[in-house]
């Protein structure tokens, strides 16, 4: 695998874990929201 293949693999993996993140803040900030309106 050449330089830039590795770069570029890299550069997916840490967007799936953006978006891996992204989406437990969302669900955490959700969960959140539900508490205080009860």
């Amino acid at each position: 695998m050449d330089l830039k293949g590795k770069l570029d693999a890299m550069k997916v993996e840490r967007n799936k874990l953006k978006r891996i993140v992204d989406g437990m803040e969302k669900v955490e900030r959700g969960n959140l929201e539900i508490l205080f309106e009860e």
